[in-house]
């Protein structure tokens, strides 16, 4: 077999276990889990891809919001995922954004950071991880922030624990028309839409979570 045929296969194959191993989607309603996720056995720190939409003119006040398949570790899932979305003026970003995988017992969830936020929202989370589990962490982030931010923290649920399987650099991409029967062109960009807060944020929750008894 040539070499360029052994690794377009061995391409195929990762990224069917990447799309099926780490598929996931938003957690509805949290209320009914608040128990199972007292207690995290694991926490990896890894970056997500995050396909951001809008239009010319959005540009300068845009803002991320959650649409299903947009938050994927997949990064030709999203380039497809925009190919089905585009119309005339659309403009899509690919962002790489940080994210904290958190293992339970029962369940595996991912905490996406989704935008900006300033400095007391995550002081006041952090506030609420107790000695003891963290049950008051989950009722305020959805009596405080699920419900009334619900695009600046989002939780999903993942299918495996597979954080081998994540992208391992922080690029950033964008699209550009190449005409209405072409696919879009993708780039290199710099990724300078993250939260530098939520860095800080995920170590401090990774520290004190994995303290609890």
């Amino acid at each position: 077999m040539e070499e360029w045929q052994r690794l377009a296969q061995t391409y195929i194959s990762d990224e069917l276990e990447r799309r099926t191993s780490c598929a996931m989607n938003i957690q509805e309603n949290m209320w009914s889990i608040k128990d199972d996720i007292r207690f995290p056995i694991s926490i990896e720190f890894r970056n997500i891809l995050y396909l951001a939409y809008g239009r010319n003119a959005w540009q300068s006040t845009w803002i991320n919001r959650y649409y299903p398949g947009s938050i994927s570790v997949s990064k030709s899932s999203l380039q497809e995922l925009a190919e089905k979305r585009r119309v005339q003026g659309s403009v899509f970003r690919i962002e790489a954004r940080p994210s904290l995988l958190i293992k339970f017992k029962t369940r595996n969830l991912v905490l996406v950071g989704l935008n900006r936020g300033p400095t007391s929202h995550y002081s006041e989370l952090l506030r609420e991880i107790k000695p003891f589990d963290l049950r008051a962490f989950w009722l305020t982030f959805l009596c405080q922030f699920w419900q009334e931010r619900p695009n600046f923290l989002i939780v999903l649920k993942l299918v495996k624990w597979c954080p081998d399987l994540w992208p391992k650099n922080d690029s950033g991409f964008v699209a550009s028309p190449r005409g209405s029967n072409r696919h879009l062109a993708w780039t290199r960009s710099n990724n300078d839409r993250v939260d530098p807060h939520f860095h800080d944020f995920r170590e401090k929750f990774s520290e004190k979570a994995l303290s609890l008894k």
